[in-house]
């Protein structure tokens, strides 16, 4: 009877061991299954992130060679347009204002705007505002010499200012056709040094637009070149609104303060409140900067695109591996369970034989 009840004793012990062991090996899966799930998000999350952060180094690097070139391209167009006014400025001094010399002048200006793809015309006012040489055709010379200009914005200026700067102005309609052109003009003096007028020359906005159209910015971005005082001169994309304006108070111009002559930074758009990525140049020679902005939505689209293919791809890999699990779980434990109703059985069995007994 004793030996019998220590066989009972040692059966029962031995359901109690199955019980105890399915369930910490039931568990020991589970951490499995979560250790092997967060290895692989972290993985795919970290490399993710590695992309992220290089796709905005790469945009970082674009926008600011973009900026550079452009800048340079402006740098060479206003540096040929003032090299000309300069011309024309020291043959006024030198020839004078006859009508022979003038006639010459204009013959001289007119083969050198047809030599010249970036500038539009040439162009000389005297003191009081009215035409005194232009590098128009001759059919055009007699509408020109009805026209006044002594109330435009650099015609004062240099009026008022006896310096010789060279001013380079936001974009204005031009009185004889109506087209919109930048200006670059530098003053005149008589001998005495008293003001004598306004020698210039004008360049297309269309120009720059065509330029600007060269690049591929996306949808959403910018390229703007501006007066070191936060002026708008051409904008792409072009809206004749933003002519003139001034965002000398937004994020991005403020941030432009704190560099000396290029940089690059992210900031919040004034207009449609979107994040964008930034780089500007200061033009060399001019107090000009040159602005390349790009849509940081847009900068990441591609990478946004990859990352939730991946995350799909990992949620299947995570369902694969729970699945998996599952299974052998559900082995495990119906292999425990038979185990434990065998066990049973013998228990019964000797249980039986001792009654019998």
């Amino acid at each position: 009877m004793g030996f019998t009840r220590r066989g009972d004793y040692k059966s029962m012990g031995s359901l109690f061991a199955l019980t105890r062991l399915y369930l910490p090996l039931y568990g020991r899966i589970i951490l499995f299954m979560v250790v092997v799930s967060l290895t692989l998000l972290g993985m795919d999350l970290g490399q993710s992130w590695t992309a992220h952060d290089a796709r905005l180094r790469e945009a970082r690097i674009e926008t600011e060679n973009l900026a550079r070139s452009l800048a340079r391209h402006a740098q060479d167009v206003f540096e040929t347009s003032d090299a000309l006014v300069k011309g024309l400025r020291d043959s006024l001094d030198h020839d004078g204002t006859g009508s022979s010399a003038i006639a010459l002048l204009e013959y001289r200006m007119g083969v050198q705007i047809r030599n010249q793809k970036s500038i539009q015309s040439m162009f000389a006012y005297d003191e009081r505002g009215n035409w005194l040489a232009s590098s128009r055709p001759a059919p055009d010379l007699s509408t020109l010499r009805s026209l006044n200009y002594s109330e435009r914005d650099f015609f004062r200026f240099h009026r008022d200012h006896d310096s010789d700067v060279v001013l380079i102005g936001t974009p204005i309609h031009a009185k004889f056709d109506g087209a919109l052109v930048v200006t670059i003009t530098r003053r005149l003096n008589h001998s005495d040094g008293s003001f004598a007028g306004v020698a210039g020359a004008s360049i297309s906005v269309d120009l720059f637009q065509r330029f600007f159209k060269m690049f591929d910015i996306g949808v959403r971005g910018a390229i703007t070149l501006a007066t070191g005082q936060g002026a708008i001169i051409v904008r792409r994309p072009f809206d004749e609104n933003d002519v003139g304006r001034s965002f000398a108070q937004t994020q991005f111009f403020l941030k432009i303060q704190d560099y000396t002559d290029a940089g690059s930074f992210a900031f919040t758009s004034l207009l449609s409140r979107e994040p964008r990525l930034g780089s500007f140049h200061r033009v060399p020679g001019f107090d000009l900067v040159m602005m390349v902005a790009l849509s940081k939505d847009e900068v990441l689209a591609d990478w946004w695109h990859e990352t939730k293919v991946h995350l799909v791809w990992l949620a299947i890999m995570i369902l694969f591996v729970a699945i998996l699990g599952h299974r052998l779980a559900v082995q495990m434990r119906n292999r425990i369970a038979a185990e434990s109703t065998a066990q049973k059985l013998r228990l019964e069995v000797a249980q039986l034989a001792v009654n019998e007994a």
